[in-house]
């Protein structure tokens, strides 16, 4: 029975133990990552950081457009088709984009929009003006209006003969509204209703200011401010998590502690050697974002490394202890 008794033991006790690895090696890192971007000051700095690698822009960016297009908040079949080709960026329209979103741009926009963000959080306004703006280049933007145009022209369905009745002269005043393809059209006529486009006023002002994309001012303050009040509560709730998360690691430790033998301090050897391993694979995910950046290596690499050595001596003490617990118990049973 006894021997029965202390597999189920040792069974329940390498569960722990998974646990305790696996929430370690996850819930630290994605804690400190939290802790770390609510600090303005760090905040800042990992936006300038990535608005100065092109490659990490250039991947945000196509993201960005990914999600849109996936996200379901555009109905139009036609559309959504035009945001993943936009989203590529070998593609007629992506390249025509690219050409006014263009890595250094867009790490300007990042940049920003981020300073905005954290004066707005920080702030007692509640004003805030998140804007993707774009390379002021009129040309440049009515050839991309016109590569949208034709894709979207392209993507439609033939019209049935009562909708081409209906649509009369189909033509670039109304080439960007009709519903369905009527056929093979120039390319002269969606260049011209993209110039016909760019140039309306309303246009004009998203080239110079930019596209809204998020927005609180007189018109919904109170929205602004559920927002806001949101923001700081769950900053407050990382880091009662945050603790949370570090109790209950220590509570699984104690556990591992209960289950393995208790009685001759093998316990501590092994509940030793699953921290110390614990602590070597948190290091090593410091380690190995040590050379992604200084400000990465400054503000999360190191601190993960030393989180993880301090689970290291934790181990190195349970560990001292249990061989001092099987010392005294050799001792003792000598002396009998």
């Amino acid at each position: 029975m006894t021997v029965i008794l202390n597999i189920f033991r040792w069974l329940f006790g390498l569960v722990f133990a998974f646990l305790f690895f696996i929430f370690a090696v996850t819930g630290i890192p994605l804690s400190l990552i939290f802790q770390q971007v609510t600090k303005t000051e760090v905040g800042m700095s990992w936006a300038r950081a990535i608005a100065e690698d092109p490659a990490t822009v250039s991947i945000l960016f196509d993201s960005f457009l990914e999600g849109i297009a996936e996200s379901g908040a555009i109905d139009d079949p036609a559309l959504q088709q035009t945001f993943r080709q936009a989203a590529s960026p070998t593609t007629e329209l992506g390249k025509a984009l690219r050409t006014l979103a263009t890595p250094e741009i867009i790490g300007r926009n990042i940049i920003e929009n981020t300073e905005k963000y954290y004066v707005w959080r920080d702030g007692d306004s509640l004003d805030l003006d998140i804007r993707l703006k774009l390379a002021e280049d009129d040309a440049s933007w009515a050839q991309l209006v016109a590569v949208m145009l034709q894709s979207r022209y392209e993507s439609l369905e033939a019209c049935t003969p009562q909708q081409r009745a209906s649509l009369g002269r189909v033509d670039a005043k109304t080439i960007a509204e009709i519903p369905c393809s009527v056929g093979s059209m120039s390319p002269a006529t969606f260049r011209a209703a993209a110039r016909e486009m760019v140039a309306k006023p309303e246009e004009q002002k998203i080239i110079r200011e930019g596209f809204p994309l998020l927005t609180y001012d007189a018109t919904n303050r109170a929205e602004a401010q559920e927002a806001k009040d949101s923001i700081l509560r769950s900053e407050r709730g990382l880091t009662t998590l945050r603790t949370v998360m570090w109790i209950g690691l220590l509570l699984l430790l104690l556990l591992m502690l209960v289950l393995f033998t208790p009685t001759n301090g093998v316990n501590f050897i092994v509940t030793g050697v699953i921290a110390i391993g614990t602590g070597i694979a948190i290091s090593g995910i410091g380690r190995m974002l040590l050379t992604i950046h200084e400000v990465v290596r400054e503000t999360l690499s190191q601190p993960l490394v030393n989180q993880g050595m301090v689970l290291v001596l934790l181990g190195v003490v349970s560990i001292g202890f249990g061989i001092w617990k099987l010392a005294k118990k050799g001792k003792e049973a000598k002396v009998v």
